[in-house]
């Protein structure tokens, strides 16, 4: 059976990745240990692991957000609080279910007696004021529940399969299974598909954040970006959507950028509240700068002999390069650069303890009498 990821896409693209500047979170963990049947492969158990420990992470998600709905329903939450007895448990736990994603903090391979069993830990991390107020948004909007919902249904629906399909598995011979075999793998595929889709709107918004600056043009966006995953128009200016962060164009520069949860058509940069604005990020250019000027900083150090006079200082500077080139490769650039700007400092305090050093063993140097 095949499956659309078309509600999907459209739901993560306007919910995953950024929280909100005054989020308050609380973290959900769940592990699941599956042994390997013969009709297993690794990657099969693996998938499965993890499948049966989200569950698992979501319905503690689920029951731990209505508990705090519940406790803090009489407490100000952003919105009208009288609002929140019209939300079902089915409400909850479906919206839940869409706003939370579930991460792997561990995996572990064993045997027990003859088969194998993998370990799987996971977690979530869960803002229960920031789904409070999606809920009610989503509320307002039909047509956007309806999608929810729809999406909520399909992915039920893909699980529900697989775990029937994982059932009969169980009992069946591997030389009479091979057709079982092939449509579980196919669902299996269709929900890597689905988190490569999330996976995508995560790198994309974390780029748009990290490199776009306020005065672009939309060429020079798409430049750095590649093309936005949708467009929309507002009076002659466009808007451009990178996963969870919009782009919004002023007299055909950057403006601003937008929280994709608050993300209006029709509103302008005064308009948006302050939390719902990202603060423009720095270009690659900028970092590399840095990241340069770290390393040129590290080797006057280590020809001073900073490694041996300050060896701590040294170390942790080479440490704070190596972590802003990662950053970069990840794409944030503002980690990256403070990263860079940190390496700097303690490579050129490394390269004052050298050079201060040197100077005293120098022969008829004062610092010697």
């Amino acid at each position: 059976m095949k499956y659309s990821t078309f509600f999907l896409l459209i739901i993560l693209t306007l919910t995953v990745g950024i929280e909100p500047a005054t989020a308050q979170t609380d973290t959900i963990f769940a592990t699941y240990t599956y042994t390997m049947g013969d009709n297993d492969t690794k990657s099969d158990a693996r998938q499965l692991c993890f499948l049966y420990a989200k569950r698992q992470c979501l319905e503690k998600a689920g029951t731990f957000v209505q508990s705090e709905l519940k406790v803090r329903k009489t407490e100000k939450m952003g919105s009208s609080v009288s609002s929140y007895d019209e939300l079902t448990q089915q409400d909850i736990s479906t919206f839940t279910g869409a706003f939370v994603k579930v991460d792997i903090v561990s995996e572990q391979w064993a045997y027990s007696g003859e088969s194998m069993t993998i370990t799987v830990a996971v977690k979530a991390i869960v803002d229960v004021v920031f789904i409070y107020e999606q809920i009610l948004a989503i509320q307002q909007d039909k047509e956007q529940q309806q999608l929810v919902n729809a999406q909520q249904e399909q992915l039920n629906q893909i699980e529900a399969d697989i775990l029937d399909l994982q059932r009969h598995l169980l009992v069946s011979a591997p030389d009479s299974s091979i057709s079982m075999r092939y449509e579980r793998k196919e669902l299996l595929e269709t929900i890597n598909e689905i988190e490569d889709i999330q996976s995508e709107i995560e790198l994309k918004g974390r780029l748009a954040a990290g490199n776009v600056v306020v005065g672009m043009t939309p060429t020079e966006v798409i430049k750095i970006l590649g093309e936005p995953r949708t467009k929309a128009i507002f009076k002659s200016d466009e808007r451009y959507n990178y996963g969870n962060v919009w782009i919004i164009f002023e007299y055909g520069i950057v403006s601003c950028l937008v929280r994709a949860e608050y993300f209006q058509n029709n509103a302008t940069k005064e308009e948006y509240k302050p939390e719902a604005l990202l603060s423009p990020g720095v270009t690659r250019f900028v970092v590399e700068e840095a990241v340069s000027l770290a390393e040129t900083t590290i080797k006057k150090a280590e020809l001073a002999g900073a490694q041996r006079s300050s060896p701590k200082l040294f170390n942790k500077a080479k440490e704070l390069l190596v972590e802003a080139k990662r950053f970069i490769e990840d794409g944030n650039y503002l980690e990256a650069k403070k990263r860079a700007e940190f390496s700097v400092m303690r490579g050129e305090q490394a390269l004052k303890n050298a050079e201060k050093l040197g100077a005293a063993e120098l022969p008829g140097s004062d610092e010697r009498k």
